[in-house]
């Protein structure tokens, strides 16, 4: 059986932007996200500057920061690719992050 890979949908959450438009234009135009970490203290740190994602995501108690960016990711891509959860079911599909 060969190994063949289709990409078929893209979901970014990027420190340049979130969505696939966003983040391409982003990408085009050369945008940095560098700037101030303005969300937790920094003081005893030697570097204080970082780029963030910077994107509110819906609570979700069993989950830290990074799984909930790449869940959202995970399902704009589904969306993307324009399928729906019942054509996925019993379908070999991957997600890469």
């Amino acid at each position: 059986m060969p190994d063949d890979v289709v990409v078929t949908g893209i979901g970014v959450y990027s420190p340049i932007g979130c969505g696939d438009a966003a983040f391409w234009r982003a990408l085009y135009d050369g945008t940095s996200s560098a700037g101030p970490i303005d969300n937790l203290d920094v003081s005893e740190l030697s570097r204080k500057i970082a780029c963030r994602v910077k994107t509110d995501l819906p609570p979700n108690p069993g989950m830290g920061r990074a799984s909930r960016l790449a869940v959202a990711a995970a399902a704009d891509a589904i969306a993307s690719a324009r399928f729906t959860s019942e054509e996925l079911s019993g379908l070999r599909v991957s997600t890469i992050v």
